[in-house]
């Protein structure tokens, strides 16, 4: 049992809350004239989880049926690392808080050991067998080693790997398949578009009517490598050999992947289905001509 302290409300019995340094009441009880609250000594009944290696450690006598002491634990982070120079059994399962990614026995277990203050690689040595498990920490992992008494029972270990192992092929699998369908969809746009003139005569059918044609523009967005092609009707300059148009016109409605709409971009498709090289000369950028 825990003993706190909590404000109360003299009026409704909620526990106050606090603003900054201002009190106040959930039920919007210190809106009325004259309120007040008390101060109380509470009890509350508070688990306290234990700590990683001790949950590990009641896993391991229970799971490998042996008596184990906690040895030590080496970290792997973005400050430094303890790199082991063995192999362990890869398995995933969650205990109460924490995540085991690989246990086994290790004999004579050893570590390379650096950090960011320090060039120096130094090689650390636990003499014996002892019983070593991974488990995820923070942005790296730890490793915990415990010593042991009796001879461990790795059935339990073994299965869990066995369905690591299983998941890992069904995920393969699953990458399989989604690769192969976006390589079957990729073969089908390129038979359907791969002749740019079926984007031309596409563009060709969604012109307006009063439009003479239109112009496909790249549109930078998310990052440098990201471009984005529209086709906005483009009109006949009435004074000149150039075309109109304006960003805040409707571009057309087309089904035309991006990645073979892009092949014309600053281009000018006309009408009759000439394709034309296309040049903004005005600062606004609405006025394109052939080149």
């Amino acid at each position: 049992m825990q003993k706190y302290r909590a404000d109360i409300c003299n009026k409704c019995g909620s526990v106050v809350e606090w603003d900054a340094d201002e009190p106040y009441c959930p039920g919007g009880c210190d809106e009325l004239p004259g309120w007040s609250y008390r101060t109380e000594t509470r009890e509350r009944f508070v688990v306290e989880a234990p700590k990683a290696s001790e949950e590990v450690r009641q896993f391991l006598e229970s799971a490998l049926k042996v008596r184990a002491e906690f040895v030590a634990s080496k970290f792997r982070n973005l400050a430094g690392s303890c790199r082991p120079l063995f192999d362990l059994m890869q398995v995933e399962f969650s205990l109460y808080n924490v995540e085991v990614t690989e246990v086994g026995v290790v004999e004579n277990p050893e570590f390379e050991c650096s950090d960011y203050d320090n060039t120096e690689i130094q090689r650390r040595r636990y003499e014996g067998r002892c019983i070593t498990v991974r488990v995820r920490s923070g942005t790296g992992y730890e490793i915990l080693l415990y010593c042991f008494e009796g001879e461990p029972d790795l059935s339990a270990i073994r299965l869990f790997h066995d369905e690591y192992v299983k998941r890992q092929r069904e995920k393969e699998e699953e990458q399989r398949r989604i690769l192969e369908e976006i390589e079957r969809r990729r073969r089908e746009e390129e038979k359907k578009w791969g002749d740019p003139q079926k984007a031309v005569e596409t563009i060709k059918v969604a012109l307006p009517e009063w439009a003479d044609g239109a112009v496909v523009v790249a549109k930078r967005v998310c990052s440098e490598d990201c471009d984005v092609c529209y086709a906005y009707p483009v009109e006949r300059s009435s004074c000149g050999a150039g075309y109109y148009y304006s960003p805040e016109w409707r571009t057309l409605r087309l089904d035309v992947p991006n990645c073979f709409l892009e092949k014309l971009a600053d281009h000018i498709i006309l009408r009759d289905g000439r394709v034309l090289k296309a040049q903004r000369i005005d600062g606004s950028g609405k006025y394109v001509i052939t080149i």
